[in-house]
């Protein structure tokens, strides 16, 4: 997992990874941690496995930032054994 610092398109403060909440439309199927390593689904069976999730990302909101659009990426690896 990589992700970029969430900041402003002009210079100032950014939000930090732990005020945004994933979540999964998937219980089998869940989000991968945010901003540090995990396993988010092992399939069960061997072969092809077809799974899919929505996943979406809020802001916590627990901390008052400058307004503005404010850009971060995450980006996931998808490994087979």
């Amino acid at each position: 997992l990589v992700n970029t610092p969430i900041a402003p398109a002009t210079a100032g403060p950014v939000i930090p990874w732990t005020q945004i909440t994933p979540t999964s439309s998937s219980p089998t199927f869940n989000h991968p941690v945010i901003n540090g390593a995990g396993t988010a689904f092992v399939p069960s069976a061997a072969g092809i496995v077809a799974a899919n999730a929505t996943w979406t990302f809020e802001y916590a909101n627990a901390a008052t930032v400058q307004a503005g659009q404010y850009d971060g990426r995450v980006t996931y690896t998808a490994t087979m054994p």
